[in-house]
């Protein structure tokens, strides 16, 4: 039995947040994402909105992520011919860019108005000082400074 888009893209892509992207289909075409709602139309208009929330190279790899799976799947699914179409987006060049020290600096000064701007001027300033995924310093508590060090290991995402 062929599992449903999602229940198929997620065991395909776990590490996608495909129910977060499953409601950006839905918004962008007032219908759930199925193997039945798939028109080179409803893609396009998929494609279009998830440009409203992401990058470009993100919009590409979660593009290329369904359009892999919907080829995995298209011997036992009704598929639109041309469905790959919409689903081929460019990358995009990748800037650099990055902060000075006394931008870094500059950072720690700056006065903050309310209890949420100061969490996350110092999230940030921990993850730019240490080079630390936010998923990772999310997590960090006292018992990670050991002596003058800051000790974790990475989780896995």
């Amino acid at each position: 039995m062929t599992p449903t888009l999602i229940d198929a893209w997620h065991t395909r892509y776990p590490k996608v947040p495909v129910v977060k992207l499953a409601g950006i289909y839905e918004q962008a075409n007032d219908c759930s994402l199925t193997w039945d709602s798939i028109t080179k139309g409803r893609l396009a208009a998929f494609t279009t909105a998830m440009r409203a929330y992401l990058s470009q190279n993100s919009v590409q790899f979660y593009c290329k992520s369904l359009k892999a799976v919907l080829g995995l799947y298209s011997d036992e699914v009704e598929l639109p011919k041309g469905f790959e179409q919409p689903l081929t987006i460019k990358s995009e060049g990748v800037v650099s860019t990055w902060l000075t020290e006394d931008d870094i600096d500059y950072l720690t000064q700056v006065d903050t108005r309310t209890e949420s701007e100061k969490i996350i001027r110092a999230q940030f300033l921990i993850g730019c000082l240490t080079g630390a995924r936010h998923s990772d310093y999310e997590h960090f508590t006292s018992k990670n400074i050991v002596g003058d060090s800051l000790v974790y290991v990475a989780q896995l995402d």
